[in-house]
């Protein structure tokens, strides 16, 4: 019987002491400024007006593509010439120019992502993927939800 005691002491201080540091943990990425500026960072970009239009865009441009486009180790311009009567674009130079534009928001936007990536990186790194994936969701993910829904 004392063991017993003893077991359900001691599961009980860990658990109250896991929790502390879990807390602790907790409060120390929050007040770190660098996890402040990958909220910061993330939620302008991602709720931006011109981030949505490119997401928007993009979802446009591959609705138009024949479904084995990503399948094709092809360049575009010569891919899309034997395929443009499979898609829904009226031309190969429409194709082409909507192909270009989107290359060159996705290399836009890859840059700025990958700024918000290397914070994400540099906290886990100093506390941990899965509690700061934890607050990135709770503090970053949620709040862009909210804003995209006008909440």
């Amino acid at each position: 019987m004392k063991k017993l005691i003893k077991i359900i002491v001691f599961s009980y201080c860990a658990l109250f002491f896991q929790n502390s540091f879990a807390q602790n943990d907790q409060e120390q990425v929050l007040n770190d400024e660098l996890f402040e500026e990958l909220k910061t960072e993330a939620i302008k970009l991602y709720t931006s007006a011109e981030y949505n239009a490119y997401m928007d865009r993009g979802f446009k441009f591959a609705a138009k593509l024949p479904k084995d486009y990503g399948k094709t180790q092809e360049d575009f311009k010569t891919w899309i010439v034997t395929r443009i009567d499979q898609s829904k674009f009226k031309t190969v130079e429409e194709a082409v120019s909507e192909y270009e534009i989107m290359y060159e928001l996705h290399h836009k936007y890859e840059q700025l992502q990958k700024g918000i990536y290397k914070k994400r990186s540099a906290l886990s790194d100093k506390y941990g993927s899965s509690l700061v994936s934890e607050l990135y969701n709770e503090k970053v993910s949620k709040k862009r939800i909210d804003i995209q829904l006008g909440r």
